[in-house]
């Protein structure tokens, strides 16, 4: 099966195909939405490598809508903590959204809650990631500063 081409995705018309996810870019921010109400773990295994290559195409910049989801392992779990931890380090931050009560409730319950962001609608969500943008650019510029201050001083 030949991977996704994540980079086709310029705007909201432009959609890339996948087996798991209808995919498409607001602004800068990519939008996964999952197409499968369960996700076992082979499921997870597929879905966590078709959003690793998200993650690297999008700089972090990633919010995924789980509204038909009704179902994931623990694995898919532990993928979606993962891949929160690589947008982080892109610089930007995974938002899932639309998330059922059922699958929040067992997010809770297991912890991952404190590691992955939840949002109730694609605005909301999207916001989310562009604030975490906001915040990474204004902690560069701010040690950039600070460098250029220690350096003056020497």
């Amino acid at each position: 099966m030949e991977a996704p081409n994540y980079n086709e995705a310029t705007d909201a018309a432009a959609a890339v195909t996948s087996n798991f996810f209808n995919i498409h870019e607001v602004g800068r921010v990519t939008i996964a939405t999952i197409e499968a109400s369960t996700i076992r773990e082979r499921q997870a295994m597929r879905l966590r490598e078709e959003l690793l290559g998200m993650v690297q195409s999008s700089r972090g910049l990633l919010a995924v809508c789980m509204r038909d989801v009704e179902y994931i392992t623990s694995s898919f779990l532990a993928a979606l903590v993962e891949i929160s931890g690589k947008c982080a380090k892109a610089g930007g931050r995974l938002v899932l959204y639309q998330v059922q009560p059922k699958i929040q409730s067992d997010m809770r319950a297991c912890g991952a809650v404190k590691h992955l962001r939840i949002a109730s609608s694609l605005g909301e969500a999207s916001a989310m990631v562009m604030e975490s943008q906001a915040r990474a650019v204004a902690r560069g510029s701010g040690r950039g500063l600070l460098a250029r201050l220690f350096k003056g001083a020497a």
